[in-house]
């Protein structure tokens, strides 16, 4: 008998299911903790406050972007399940400057104050309500 770990046959992939919980739970987990980021920037802030700082300015884009890719690769069946989020506001998110400045800053500011939190509540209901989709 050999110490040599044995090799794994080609048909013993891991299942499909375990890929899929995973990738579930990572997505979940960056799309709370960017928007727990954003939230924790913005708290106390007026939108004045909050775009005075360039540096707070790209650290919200940079957690809104992080939030958008977590939904956008998010498989359809999870979606489905969390039917509370605004998949489509995420997937179509443009965080890119549109319009005049001002335009952008209102733009944003909405984000801010409607869609990230509402996502997180939900998010965090889906947590109370399903925990083994946040465990990897």
């Amino acid at each position: 008998m050999s110490n040599s770990p044995v090799p794994r046959r080609a048909n013993e992939a891991t299942p499909p299911q375990v890929g899929n919980a995973v990738l579930r739970s990572a997505l979940l987990g960056n799309l709370h903790d960017a928007g727990v980021a954003i939230v924790r920037c913005a708290a106390g802030r007026d939108r004045e406050s909050l775009f005075a700082s360039p540096s707070l300015h790209e650290k919200i884009v940079e957690c809104l972007e992080v939030m958008q890719v977590s939904a956008r690769d998010m498989p359809e069946a999870d979606k489905e399940e969390m039917e509370n989020v605004d998949w489509r506001a995420w997937e179509t998110l443009n965080t890119a400057a549109v319009g005049s400045p001002r335009q952008g800053r209102e733009r944003l500011w909405q984000i801010i104050t409607d869609l990230v939190p509402t996502t997180l509540v939900e998010v965090r209901r889906y947590r109370r309500a399903l925990p083994g989709w946040f465990e990897i």
